[in-house]
C-alpha cells in the first residue's frame, strides 16, 4: 500500500514539474 502511495506521489511530482515547464516555455514562445 505504501508502495504504491509513493509512486503516486512521485507521478504527481513530475507531472507537475513537466507541466512548469511547458508553462514558462510558452510564455517565453508568447513573448
Amino acid at each position: 500500500m505504501s508502495f504504491l502511495v509513493l509512486a503516486a506521489l512521485i507521478i504527481i511530482t513530475v507531472s507537475s514539474a513537466v507541466h512548469l515547464v511547458n508553462l514558462k516555455e510558452a510564455q517565453t514562445d508568447n513573448e
